[in-house]
């Protein structure tokens, strides 16, 4: 399997707000006593703010790798610095001085936050931009959010929007700087002609590099209430639903099953090491709730069974 899979989202725009905090890592940790920042930065693309894109910082730390005997004085990490800075103040955001705001140009890439739907009690997989690194900078150049990502698509949707433009969703999976294996959903307009006459299925997939941008779209519904006198109320609802928009791919797909990309031996084998994952992060997070709810840890939850044939990309084995 090829090991230099492409994911790489980049978001530009002003600080709209600053949801980051520095922390020490615990006594169980790898690295006891480290500190480090996590969080969120949330980024407006566009002088409006109408498109806020949230950035993940996960573990950041001054330096880069921790210090050990071997490597007594490693790499600073600039990025620490810049983010230190900003939970220090070091910074104007939208919410404070619109598009005077400080700045940024985030580079990442697409991550899957996995958490336990306290509605369905299932595992859902949450498509989102983990930042790796900052800059501050003096101009935007316009290009807001936008991603380039390689991608195997197993399955296509059509979905018709009420009096609006009918869109494609494209389900499969892209991987991360380490080769995990992550389920993943897009949606085109531009590309739904094509894709749909690619006549992909999981017998069937299509391995390529998809480009496009991240966007928000604002739906304003209103409804009138009666009343028994007077004029009736008008009701304003504003939903805002955050697209990953599919605006290019490769002139030409990537081969599937080859040992220049992944077998389908090597895909199997990546589909049951992210189904062991999310049964364990399932357990995990269901015996954290338990440990809650009776005021004492160690939950007797039995480890969750991943499931056998079946992923959310279409996939069946």
């Amino acid at each position: 399997m090829k090991d230099n899979w492409k994911n790489s989202v980049t978001v530009e725009g002003y600080i709209f707000n600053v949801n980051l905090q520095e922390r020490v890592s615990g006594e169980k940790s790898k690295n006891p006593g480290q500190k480090f920042i996590n969080g969120v930065l949330n980024i407006a693309t566009d002088d409006d703010a109408l498109n806020v894109v949230p950035v993940y910082f996960t573990y950041v730390t001054p330096t880069y790798g921790a210090v050990t005997p071997q490597r007594p004085n490693p790499k600073p990490n600039p990025n620490f610095n810049t983010l230190k800075g900003f939970i220090e103040g070091k910074c104007q955001t939208y919410e404070q001085v619109g598009t005077n705001a400080t700045k940024v140009r985030v580079q990442g890439e697409i991550e899957i936050n996995d958490f336990l739907s306290n509605r369905t009690n299932e595992m859902v997989a949450q498509k989102r931009v983990r930042g790796s690194f900052i800059n501050i900078i003096s101009d935007l150049s316009g290009t807001g959010a936008h991603f380039e990502v390689d991608t195997l698509i197993s399955s296509t949707v059509l979905k018709e929007v009420e009096d609006g433009e009918d869109y494609l969703q494209l389900n499969g999976y892209c991987f991360n700087w380490r080769g995990d294996l992550l389920p993943v959903t897009f949606s085109t307009t531009a590309g739904l002609k094509y894709f749909e006459d690619a006549d992909i299925s999981s017998q069937n997939p299509m391995l390529t590099t998809l480009r496009g941008r991240i966007i928000s779209n604002t739906i304003v519904q209103e409804r009138e209430i009666e009343s028994a006198f007077g004029a009736p109320e008008i009701e304003t609802t504003t939903r805002v639903f955050r697209a990953w928009d599919v605006t290019a791919a490769s002139p030409e797909p990537m081969v599937f099953d080859d040992p220049s990309t992944i077998t389908l031996d090597e895909l199997k084998k990546a589909i049951e090491a992210r189904e062991a994952y999310v049964a364990q992060r399932k357990k995990e997070q269901e015996d954290y709730q338990n440990s809650r709810n009776n005021g004492f840890a160690g939950s007797v939850t039995p480890a969750a069974e991943a499931p056998k044939s079946t992923t959310n990309a279409g996939f069946v084995f």
